[in-house]
C-alpha cells in the first residue's frame, strides 16, 4: 500500500518458486485468504471473523481478469511442484475454497490497475455486515 501497488507475495515458498500475487473469482468470501496462527507448533486457521479482528479489517481489490492467469496454470509459471499445486488444491477445497475459482499474476499490480477496492462494514453483528466500494 506503501507504494501504490500490489505485490506477489514470497511467504512460505520454495526457493525456485516465484512470488504469486493472488486473486479470487469468488465475490462473497474466499476461504484462503483467512489468516491462521501457530502456537506450539500446532497451525489454528482463522474464521473471518477472527481474520477481521486480527487484521483491524478486511478489504478486497478487483481488477481486470485479463490481466491475470487462472490457477493452476499460475502455478506452473511460478514453477511450483506438482506435489505443492497437489497440496494446495486439497487444502483449499478442505478450507471450502474453489480453485477453479483462483487466479494470479507473477508481477505487481499498481494502483491505476485496481478496478475497485471494497471493505467489510458491520455493525455489532459482523454477520450481518457486507462489502462497501471505497474505490471505483
Amino acid at each position: 500500500m506503501e507504494d501504490a501497488q500490489l505485490k506477489p507475495t514470497s511467504a512460505y515458498i520454495a526457493e525456485r518458486e516465484k512470488p504469486i500475487l493472488w486473486f479470487s473469482m469468488d465475490q462473497v468470501w474466499e476461504p484462503t485468504a483467512c489468516k491462521a496462527t501457530e502456537e506450539l507448533g500446532v497451525i489454528e486457521h482463522l474464521t473471518k471473523n477472527e481474520t477481521f479482528q486480527l487484521g483491524c479489517g478486511l478489504v478486497r481489490f478487483g481488477v481486470d481478469p485479463h490481466i491475470l492467469i487462472p490457477w493452476p496454470k499460475i502455478g506452473h509459471m511460478a514453477r511450483m511442484s506438482k506435489r505443492i499445486q497437489k497440496s494446495l488444491t486439497r487444502e483449499g477445497i478442505r478450507q471450502g475454497a474453489n480453485p477453479c475459482l483462483w487466479m494470479g499474476t507473477l508481477e505487481p499490480v499498481v494502483r491505476e490497475k485496481w478496478a475497485v477496492v471494497d471493505v467489510w462494514k458491520c455493525n455489532e453483528d459482523f454477520n450481518t455486515g457486507k462489502w462497501v466500494r471505497v474505490l471505483e
